[in-house]
């Protein structure tokens, strides 16, 4: 293994980060699958509700992993993840969205340079 997440920030509404923590048990997921895979230490999970309070953790913390789960527009979404992965270009950047088909115009007119993964979400 390469590299090691031991820090991930997730940048989520309230809505989100409630239903991670109470529908999806997000932690315990991660839990078995490190577990299934015989690894230890399960990543740390921070969230940030807003893309200025996910720029202050940025700043005053150390993280391996930032992933973008914001339910306002999608070029929003994918506009913070071009700004964190501009600010810190070393660190992983996924954006998670609902809406595909803004994204995928929305990339498509940045051209495929962008460094960031994007992923829909359902």
């Amino acid at each position: 293994m390469q590299n090691r997440i031991i820090e991930i920030l997730l940048i989520c509404s309230n809505y989100d980060k409630f239903s991670l923590e109470e529908d999806g048990r997000i932690d315990e997921r991660l839990f078995e699958e490190y577990v299934s895979l015989g690894l230890r230490y399960p990543p740390r999970i921070s969230t940030a509700g807003t893309g200025e309070d996910a720029l202050r953790e940025l700043e005053t913390g150390s993280y391996d992993l930032v992933v973008v789960m914001l339910n306002v527009f999608a070029t929003q979404a994918i506009d913070l993840g071009l700004d964190i992965r501009s600010r810190y270009p070393e660190t992983p950047v996924v954006v998670l969205t609902r809406f595909w088909n803004e994204v995928s115009t929305h990339l498509t007119n940045m051209g495929s340079d962008h460094g960031i993964q994007v992923f829909a979400w359902l």
